[in-house]
């Protein structure tokens, strides 16, 4: 009798493992699938702490000129989460600590920052040349720069001030198709952007 009855314990027990596994392993691959190519993120009742941007804008595959004087071709972002911010050329002292808790905040998402890329766009403030950012290189070091001279990014700007008009200092998370899902203030805790982007993580395994 004992043995017929762990029989079917170990029967019950087998029954619940599939779809133990579906939800462990299964789901965020099909939440990532249905994310990537339907385009649409279900709701699953979170909360965020940034701008939600509907419809999203696109960060379009152009080539923009490097701060280093390299091309910087959009379109190897596809595929990685991107932390946008834009800064002024004339870089004071919140525009560097806008840049050091850019760093910060990839850092905090441990080894998934492996699936991040920063990337800093430079306004031009006035008619000069656009000169190299005098803060510290090391809080920069890794991200991508540019101060698009050409005007490539002239209308992923223009489409980020209708949803936040002071775009200095702010910083939006692109997802792994380009498109632009999140924005925030300059004034926006790191720790709020931070949680939003770990939860962002865990929900697609893209990228």
């Amino acid at each position: 009798m004992n043995a017929e009855v762990k029989t079917e314990e170990v029967r019950r027990g087998r029954f619940w493992v599939i779809p133990a596994m579906f939800f462990l392993f299964g789901l965020p691959y099909l939440v990532s699938y249905w994310w990537f190519y339907i385009g649409e993120v279900p709701d699953f009742g979170t909360t965020h702490h940034g701008v939600l941007l509907e419809p999203a804008p696109h960060i379009s595959p152009v080539v923009v000129e490097g701060a280093d004087g390299r091309s910087i071709a959009m379109e190897q972002l596809q595929g990685k989460w991107v932390l946008l911010t834009f800064v002024p050329s004339s870089c004071d002292d919140s525009c560097a600590n806008s840049l050091f808790e850019l760093r910060q905040i990839r850092r905090a998402t441990g080894v998934e920052r492996e699936r991040i890329e920063r990337l800093v766009v430079v306004l031009a403030n006035d008619a000069t040349e656009p000169r190299p950012l005098a803060i510290d290189p090391e809080i920069t070091r890794g991200a991508l720069i540019t101060e698009d001279a050409s005007g490539q990014l002239e209308p992923l700007r223009s489409a980020l001030r209708q949803r936040l008009p002071n775009l200095e200092n702010s910083l939006f998370i692109v997802d792994p198709r380009g498109d632009v899902i999140l924005g925030y203030k300059a004034s926006t805790p790191p720790k709020d952007i931070v949680e939003d982007l770990i939860k962002l993580l865990k929900v697609s395994s893209i990228g």
